[in-house]
């Protein structure tokens, strides 16, 4: 089953063995970890994620069958990426072992037959700096969320810099929220 995006533009499927990778599952649960960011409270930064998680919902097509959505399921002390905790989580690490340019990371399990059945993402605290509000010097949390959103999905990057899916961002840029 392949889902429509009606809200973003430029993207393309991610590919295993020639195939796109898709949900079978309409309704996607996830949860927060937001212990390791203390400057934002936890509601600023729930209400920025679920913004970011919606723009790729569906839910408004004629074709009940064709919707899709990311739903916050609450709060988790589970962190980084495992696949047998069960829990597609988001979380802000302060070990960032990823290279230091990268803001964030989608970790994506899918099956031998291209169905995906697990994300986790992890938040570069060691070399990122986040706001909710342009401000100068930071990065925009929705912003970068919306496209990590896009990876959980299984999409790839965009060639398009103006896209959601680009492969970068710059600090304080919000046009891809």
């Amino acid at each position: 089953m392949y889902f429509l995006i009606y809200s973003a533009l430029a993207w393309k499927p991610k590919l295993v063995n020639g195939e796109a990778v898709t949900w079978t599952e309409r309704s996607i649960p996830y949860h927060l970890n937001t212990e390791n960011l203390d400057y934002i409270t936890d509601l600023d930064i729930e209400s920025a994620i679920s913004a970011s998680s919606s723009v790729w919902n569906s839910s408004s097509f004629e074709n009940e069958d064709s919707s899709f959505q990311f739903t916050l399921q609450g709060y988790t002390k589970n962190q980084g990426a495992d696949f047998s905790d069960e829990e597609h989580i988001i979380s802000f690490d302060k070990s960032w072992t990823q290279d230091p340019s990268l803001l964030a990371i989608t970790h994506l399990w899918s099956d031998s037959n291209g169905n995906i059945v697990h994300f986790d993402i992890e938040i570069n605290m060691d070399d990122a700096e986040w706001t909710l509000s342009n401000e100068e010097g930071k990065h925009d949390l929705q912003n970068s969320m919306a496209h990590e959103f896009g990876h959980a999905l299984g999409l790839e990057h965009s060639d398009n810099s103006e896209a959601t899916m680009a492969p970068s961002t710059t600090e304080g840029e919000t046009q891809k929220r």
